[in-house]
């Protein structure tokens, strides 16, 4: 059999132009078929349409979109799988592992062989060292002399050391007659207790005295561990003339009418390096100088130094105020 591709018409016999004419825009393959006529065996033409291709381009995205989904499927299963055995594997030991017991330090460890000082006035009690003396309690009335300027209670301690440690108690009424400047470090101190912060609290000294405050540094905030009295603490040179001696300050209240102050007064450590501070022997220019440096050093204190005024606060005075509470 003979195979041949056409491209003309002319090259078809007559009566297969018809069908040239209807498949003009297709390329044909005609065979020669041998066929038996009145003239004998003739071969006749018989056209082979070519078949189009099938699109596969369609197959082969929706197979790509079947692998796809098939793998997503199956990375969600196995990551849910591993999350479940996971959750489980957790949950298992917590049934059977024993909690770490943890060592409570309460604070009643603290004040162990403490005293306590109670105070019916005031309603208020506070814890002090065990080998301190009994203190000595002072109801002081205000005079018209200005002596006295409020009504206020005085407790004074004898340390280990006899050193003297006081506690000044007031309410917050009794400075209701005293000058704007006083009244405003009352303001300051409660301030103090609704702030929870020490800013612009330096200097307060309630009650205060006829020494005067020479230098301070900056004032921090303290606070009992329940929270109901709150306050500051500072360290400061307070003379009527010129010292070396540093003076702890704490100062704390309830927020509604007691004053709670505490106060400690120990010379300094350095005082050799500021000779003319306590001897009669210096110019007026030479005391100066050295009071100026010295003003210049407790401002710059901080609860880091070595300070014998600043270890007692760390270790006992701090410890005094922390454990103010209502009785």
């Amino acid at each position: 059999m003979k195979v041949f591709k056409v491209h003309l018409p002319a090259l078809l016999p007559a009566r297969h132009a018809g069908r040239w004419q209807a498949g003009a825009k297709r390329c044909r393959r005609v065979k020669f078929v041998k066929k038996k006529t009145k003239r004998g065996m003739e071969e006749t033409p018989q056209e082979e349409i070519k078949k189009p291709k099938k699109d596969r381009s369609l197959i082969v995205i929706v197979v790509l979109l079947l692998i796809i989904a098939g793998m997503f499927f199956w990375i969600v299963g196995y990551w849910m799988g591993n999350k479940k055995n996971n959750q489980s594997a957790n949950a298992s030991p917590t049934a059977t592992v024993s909690p770490t017991p943890k060592l409570i330090t309460t604070t009643a460890d603290q004040y162990s062989g403490w005293k306590t000082y109670e105070s019916s006035d005031y309603s208020l009690k506070f814890k002090y060292p065990g080998d301190w003396n009994d203190p000595t309690v002072t109801v002081n009335k205000k005079s018209d002399q200005g002596m006295i300027p409020i009504d206020y209670t005085n407790v004074a301690f004898k340390n280990s050391n006899g050193e003297t440690v006081s506690v000044q108690l007031s309410k917050v009424s009794a400075y209701d007659e005293e000058s704007a400047e006083i009244k405003s470090n009352v303001d300051k101190i409660l301030k103090v207790y609704k702030t929870k912060g020490a800013l612009g609290a330096e200097g307060i000294w309630l009650p205060y005295s006829n020494a005067g405050i020479q230098a301070t540094n900056s004032a921090k905030y303290i606070e009992t561990a329940d929270g109901n009295y709150r306050g500051i603490y500072y360290f400061a040179n307070i003379s009527q003339g010129y010292s070396s001696e540093i003076t702890a300050i704490t100062i704390m209240t309830d927020g509604i009418e007691n004053i709670f102050q505490l106060q400690y007064s120990a010379e300094s450590a350095n005082k050799d390096d500021y000779p003319c501070l306590n001897s009669s022997g210096c110019s007026s220019d030479e005391v100066q100088a050295d009071a100026k440096k010295f003003h210049d050093y407790v401002r710059d204190l901080d609860d880091s130094s070595s300070e014998p005024v600043v270890k007692e606060f760390n270790s006992t005075l701090k410890k005094i105020a922390q454990s103010l509470e209502q009785k």
